[in-house]
């Protein structure tokens, strides 16, 4: 993932990326959803990458290093009800702490910790 005018980029395989963390999210934490749908999200000077489902909203934080956007991918906040239409349950920005942020509405949190990334891509 790169940043071009200002604007994240997602350069990887996106359907494999949906693939991936739809199987894996099911094994690692229960979470069961075929994710149609990925995008980087820029909310009070932080990223995330999102990723949409008929029911689950599941975001992992993003960090920037000149230009170019690395996703924790080993630490996820999965998201229901209303709170899936807020900022809330969102995973924290400070690489190696596995925590997500309240929900200030209704609905379910659901963080997931790996050892692993929760998303198999190159080139991510």
């Amino acid at each position: 993932m790169v940043v071009e005018e200002g604007r994240p980029i997602i350069t990887a395989n996106k359907s494999k990326m949906l693939s991936s963390l739809s199987t894996n999210l099911a094994n690692v934490s229960g979470v069961k959803e075929t994710f149609t749908k990925v995008e980087v999200e820029k909310r009070d000077n932080n990223y995330f990458l999102i990723f949409k489902g008929a029911k689950f909203i599941t975001s992992f934080a993003v960090v920037v290093e000149n230009n170019i956007l690395r996703a924790k991918l080993n630490v996820s906040c999965s998201t229901t009800g209303d709170c899936a239409n807020s900022p809330g349950c969102s995973p924290s920005q400070i690489v190696g702490e596995c925590q997500c942020t309240r929900c200030p509405n209704d609905g379910t949190c659901i963080k997931t910790c790996a050892t692993v990334t929760l998303i198999d891509v190159e080139n991510l």
